[in-house]
Order: structure tokens, then sequence, then C-alpha cells
């Protein structure tokens, strides 16, 4: 067994546990606060100004197996390769990240930790006397998709072996990892993977219970039409207009900038509804009526924000009648269960990506003014010469009373 399939057993805590613990503790020290005395420390990082999305994937991902259970000066050990006792003994040195600072001296590698506490990505919370480290938000959602790779690599390496066991693996990780890994199996898995997620999803509960059932019939539904020709398909608002022409003007000035990664082409840009994944192609008819039999909605939508998903940056997308958008989408999603249709059943997350693989892990303050919402399209997504081309396969538009 690999150091990554032994790391892929650990459960990740995600920051909701890490904040319900610091909560508890954090009563504990209270009560004994004339008794305990805390173990101090000072952060300095020195002349650390910025690191590379690499350094930070790393250093969060070094961290993984010590939040709540060490503090900085096992991590620096860990990101220094140390062959200390105490280190070996916890097994960091199967850590994926364990001596990726090797060629550093410890103050250097102190400095480069310190500065990922005081820029806000991870923390140091007390268990009684002892400062551990935690991830903050922003770490746990940095770190939460580089475990999705780690772990989606293992099940391709399982299942190029012809084994099924990677599948019964994510059952103890992190849920929201989970999710995630089982988006990919959905897209990649065989017919061989159905026992095992069928198995678990009979068991399983709320958010996990619906991708398992989203990627069983995906893949039931791939292996059912082998020999008809699949399209992927997906739901999602052009941005056209003001708005796309702002999002262009947005991503010429992070290039400009020295910001590295794989920009979206302007005719790219869009924002997603629902994703239906591969789809005999003789059914994109009946997602296009699914689409057109629902009105789309009289509300305003504008640009404001930004946020990642792991090193996606995207620009979030702020909508005025944000209860009214989703009824849309529900009543779209009902449409297209009773065409016979699957989709992938994530909440809706109004935003658009820009970068992928973005160099940056910064915040940027994407503002436009409101506009009214006018197409809603299905589209069929396929690679062509290594770039994804989307072609419109057809449209809702809002119909416009007031001849405004």
């Amino acid at each position: 067994m690999t150091g990554h399939e032994v790391l892929l057993q650990l459960p990740v805590i995600s920051p909701r546990k890490h904040e319900a613990a610091e909560r508890q503790k954090g009563r504990d020290i209270h009560s004994m606060a004339k008794k305990v005395r805390r173990v101090s420390y000072a952060l300095d990082k020195g002349n650390v100004k910025n690191l590379p999305r690499e350094d930070i994937e790393m250093i969060l991902r070094a961290a993984d197996d010590l939040i709540m259970k060490g503090g900085r000066n096992m991590l620096v050990k860990t990101l220094k390769g140390s062959r200390e006792k105490k280190l070996l003994e916890k097994g960091m040195d199967k850590n994926p990240a364990y001596g990726f600072y090797k060629d550093l001296s410890l103050d250097a590698v102190e400095e480069r930790v310190d500065w990922m506490i005081l820029s806000g990505y991870l923390k140091i919370v007390y268990d009684y006397r002892l400062p551990l480290l935690a991830y903050t938000e922003r770490g746990w959602e940095i770190e939460k998709y580089t475990y999705v790779r780690e772990c989606s690599e293992i099940y391709r390496k399982d299942r190029s072996r012809n084994k099924n066991k990677s599948i019964a693996l994510l059952k103890s990780i992190n849920p929201d990892v989970a999710v995630e890994v089982l988006g990919t199996i959905a897209d990649e898995g065989k017919e061989k993977d159905l026992p095992g997620l069928e198995a678990w999803q009979k068991e399983a509960k709320g958010k996990i219970r619906k991708r398992l059932h989203f990627a069983v019939n995906k893949i039931r539904n791939r292996e059912e039409n082998k020999s008809s020709e699949m399209v992927r398909l997906f739901i999602a608002m052009p941005m056209e207009g003001n708005k796309g022409r702002y999002l262009q003007d947005a991503l010429t000035k992070l290039k400009a900038s020295g910001i590295e990664g794989r920009y979206q082409p302007a005719e790219n840009l869009h924002m997603t509804l629902i994703f239906l994944g591969e789809t005999p192609s003789d059914k994109a008819g009946a997602a296009l009526e699914a689409l057109q039999s629902v009105p789309v909605p009289d509300t305003e939508f504008a640009v404001k924000g930004s946020g990642y998903f792991g090193d996606i940056l995207y620009a979030n997308i702020l909508i005025r009648d944000e209860a009214e958008f989703q009824k849309y989408i529900a009543r779209l999603r009902n449409e297209l269960v009773k065409k016979g249709l699957t989709f992938d059943s994530k909440p809706f997350k109004a935003h658009v990506t820009l970068i992928r693989r973005c160099s940056d892990t910064g915040n940027f303050d994407f503002a436009s003014y409101f506009e009214k919402i006018g197409r809603i399209c299905l589209y069929k997504s396929e690679s062509r010469d290594g770039r994804m081309v989307y072609t419109e396969l057809g449209a809702s538009e809002r119909n416009d009373d007031s001849g405004s």
C-alpha cells in the first residue's frame, strides 16, 4: 500500500468541526483560566511578502495530518524533512509534502509557515494549554481541492489496476471531499464500480446520498447507451453584452498583472445553472424542451467579488431576487426529471469561472451594475485541440412585456 493510499483512509477534519472543538475548548479554558499557563508563541514572517500557489498548497497539505494534533514546530520540521524520532513515529514522512522545503533553513521554513497563519490560511487554536494548528475557511477551501485531486488520482490508479477498493475508502474521508471525488467517478466510472456505489448509497445520507444517486445514474446511463452517441450537456446563462465586456476587461487586467493560469476565452464565459453531463445525443431535444417550458424569471444580476474552488478563480454573481431564481432552477430540474434526464443535484452557486489553475490566491473586488437576466441556454461541451468548445443548442429567453 502506498503512502497516498494510507493517507486516503485518514479522515480530514472540516473547519466546522474545528470551530465546534474550539468553542468547547474555549469554555474549558475559561473555567480554568487561573490555573492554566498557555504555551506562548510569537509569529514572524520575516521578509516573506507572498508565496506561490504551489507553496501554499503544500504547506496546507503538510498541515493536514497535524490539524488539532500538532503545532507550528512540527509543521516546520515536516516541511523541512526532519528525521526527528517523534516526527517519524507519527508517520509524517508519509505526508506528500514531507521535505518540500528540504533546501531551506528551519528559520526560513518557519517564516513561511508564520506567513500562512498571518495571511489567514491557518490559525492557532489552544487545546487546554497547547497551541495547535487549525484550518481557516480560506485554507480549507484550498486544501479540500488538493485532497480531491489526490483521491481522484488514487481512484484512477485503482481502476487502471482493475481493482475496486478506492470506493470503499471514500467513506472514511471528509464528506466535502467525497462529494467532489464522486463527481470524477460519475464522469469516469465503469460498470464494476456500481456494486460498491449502490451499497454505499443504501446507507448514505444527505448530500453524499444525492451525489451517489447522480454517479450511479450517470454510470448506468453510459453503460446502457454504449452504442449511442453521448454528449456533455449543461444549462447556463451566457455572459453577453455589458457583463461579458466587463469580465473580459477584468481578465485582461489580471493577465497584465502577471497572474498565470488557464484563462477562460470570452466566448466561454457563463454561469452554469444545471450540469447534465454525458447524455445520449437523442435526448438533447428533450432537455431543450424542458428548458423552454419554464419562463425565465424577471430579475437582475451583477458581478460582485470573487472566490475560489481550489485553484479555480471565479467571479461571484449577485442575483437581486435570489429566492425567485432558486425556484426557477427547481422548476427546471423538475421538468428534466419528467423527461427522464439525470443531472448533478449539487446546490446552485452563482458564479462565472475565470481562470483555472490560477497562480494567485488573493481576492478581487469585481463589481458591476445590475442588469436584467436575458437568455438561458442549453450547451454541448466538447474538447477540440486541447480546449473546451461550448456549442449552443437552443435557448429560453425572458419575456419582456414592458417593451423596454
